[in-house]
């Protein structure tokens, strides 16, 4: 058995996301799970923190943080799904992950040693694309 492709990579994090907002969003750990998968031909080496930023019928919003594998130091991560409003299917996502206005050898290591600390750096994070490291779309037919 082969290493699974992108393609599979997306659907597997999309089901999650369908699983998880069918029971009221929450329990994430399949989901944390399947956005380190994603993540992980990028560099990622796990989701240290992941919560749900906003809910709508259409819309799912997560927040977080990844660690960085080869440096082992953390970056934002921020999720967007959307969702079918009769079915409640994954649509599309886009997930964008690592400050690209900072080194990945400039942030902070892990572990940041508090919740206010993590909550002053996921809220530090870039606001537009430009300024993130990945922008990772995905469009399912």
């Amino acid at each position: 058995m082969g290493f699974p492709i992108e393609e599979d990579l997306a659907k597997a994090l999309a089901a999650a996301v369908e699983r998880s907002a069918a029971s009221g969003m929450r329990d994430l750990e399949a989901v944390r799970d399947r956005l380190d998968d994603f993540l992980y031909r990028r560099g990622g080496d796990g989701i240290l923190d992941l919560s749900v930023s906003q809910t709508a019928p259409t819309c799912i919003s997560l927040l977080g943080i990844v660690i960085w594998v080869e440096t082992q130091t953390l970056a934002p991560i921020e999720a967007e799904f959307e969702l079918d409003r009769t079915t409640g299917t994954v649509q599309a996502f886009t997930v964008r992950a690592g400050d690209g206005r900072i080194s990945r050898r400039d942030p902070p290591g892990y572990p940041l040693d508090s919740w206010r600390k993590r909550l002053r750096f996921i809220e530090s994070r870039p606001t537009v694309d430009d300024d993130w490291e990945h922008v990772l779309r995905h469009q399912f037919d």
